[in-house]
């Protein structure tokens, strides 16, 4: 790259392949991506960083299951009981993201839906979109997708900077130096 046409042929050439790169990067964080994604859950978070509604005490599925408002309220309640003797309220363990509220649900029990929560990288001309999916409680069930819209399944902005600065970075920088950047 010792002359302005190898300096030219080396910045046409990095053009040409950022946005590849950007979405291979991306693609071989599938794996992280979903975890990303379960962190947040654990804390009840949505792509907006907002709780996950319904909360325990207002979802619509104890009034559908009871005879009465009271008998509703008191099935919210033991499950909520239930749910925070399982999975105790606490900080994420890897965006480090706040306890939930007791209140607020974190989608799991066994792990089942945490498990089936699946990233996939489609290519684009800005490096691609992630398109997350889960097979729900039984193959080709959406309930909780409808029931929390689909946010649940996105990312946080803190997720977000995690994934570039963890992975998308590392592999520009590979990529400058392939090209003679520093």
């Amino acid at each position: 790259m010792g002359t302005i046409a190898g300096v030219a042929n080396a910045v046409r050439t990095l053009e040409k392949n950022f946005w590849p790169e950007v979405t291979n990067s991306l693609r071989e964080s599938e794996g992280l991506i979903h975890d990303l994604i379960t962190d947040q859950l654990m804390s009840g978070l949505d792509e907006n960083k907002e709780p996950l509604k319904p909360t325990y005490l207002d979802d619509p599925y104890f009034v559908e299951t009871t005879k009465t408002p009271k008998a509703a309220r008191a099935k919210a309640r033991w499950y909520k009981a239930m749910k925070e003797s399982i999975t105790p309220p606490r900080s994420s363990d890897i965006l480090h993201l706040p306890p939930r509220d007791p209140n607020t649900p974190n989608l799991i029990i066994r792990g089942d839906y945490h498990a089936s929560i699946t990233p996939i990288v489609q290519g684009g001309k800005d490096g691609g979109k992630i398109v997350t999916r889960s097979i729900g409680f039984y193959a080709g069930d959406d309930a909780l997708e409808k029931k929390y819209g689909p946010g649940h399944l996105g990312l946080t902005p803190e997720a977000r900077a995690y994934l570039i600065e963890e992975r998308v970075v590392p592999a520009l920088d590979k990529l400058f130096k392939k090209y003679g950047f520093k």
